[in-house]
């Protein structure tokens, strides 16, 4: 997305700190920050309310069993189950 913005593709963009550090090393410092939040989970899995549970556990159960080596390259270094509250500080963003 930083690519995007820089290249004027998009007015704006959301990104993270560590993806900002890369872009600003890439690109120099020529992003204005607009606004800031708390730190926020990443990478959050959902499903929709119409999969069953049997198929929720099946896809929580495959993701957190899946070997780190096979993510190498990807930003994922693995899977957790987080409790509902882990997601609060989205919930208010959102409101």
């Amino acid at each position: 997305m930083t690519d995007a913005l820089v290249a004027g593709s998009v007015d704006a963009a959301a990104t993270w700190e560590f993806n900002l550090a890369q872009a600003i090393e890439k690109h120099g410092d020529v992003f204005k920050l607009l606004a800031s939040s708390d730190k926020i989970p990443n990478l959050g899995i959902c499903v929709h309310p119409s999969v069953g549970m049997e198929q929720r556990r099946i896809i929580q159960r495959t993701l957190t069993q899946i070997d780190p080596g096979k993510l190498k390259g990807m930003s994922a270094v693995g899977y957790v189950v987080r409790p509902p509250e882990s997601y609060e500080r989205v919930r208010r963003l959102l409101e």
